[in-house]
């Protein structure tokens, strides 16, 4: 499937994903050697100051990997490709929100980063990943990032 001149494969994920139980994410796990970009969410937004992947909701009929490439030319202005399925999983909040979130490996094609929705963003070596604050969602798949990245 292309999407904006941006070949994106379908991989294990099927359009009949989506569930009525969960919001569905694309996440961007945006690679550059041993790191990886993080974004602070802003104030104002759930979890102000903690860290996270960039991504976003996939909307209705909307496959993951168009979900992030969208997502991330929104977010950080750039245009990313070689999209790599890492991992599916499933979180739920204390407040009883619940998401599955698609984690996908991809790299920088054109632009530099930069934050436009997050209040700040930084590339950071996956093997220090711990050291942040990240999301709840996040942090679970850590390990799995640093097995492919370290």
């Amino acid at each position: 499937m292309w999407y904006d001149n941006v070949m994106v494969s379908s991989l294990k994920t099927q359009r009949n994903f989506m569930s009525e139980d969960y919001i569905e994410i694309g996440v961007a796990i945006i690679k550059k050697g041993p790191q990886v970009l993080v974004g602070k969410r802003p104030l104002g937004k759930a979890s102000p100051g903690r860290w996270e992947f960039p991504g976003g909701k996939i909307e209705p009929g909307e496959w993951p990997e168009v979900c992030i490439v969208r997502e991330i030319e929104e977010e950080l202005g750039i245009k990313v490709a070689n999209l790599k399925l890492l991992n599916v999983q499933d979180h739920q909040y204390p407040n009883g929100e619940k998401f599955r979130l698609h984690f996908y490996f991809c790299e920088v094609v054109a632009g530099e980063p930069q934050s436009l929705w997050h209040d700040e963003i930084k590339w950071i070596e996956a093997e220090k990943l711990e050291t942040i604050d990240l999301l709840a969602a996040d942090i679970g798949l850590v390990p799995l990032i640093q097995e492919k990245l370290v």
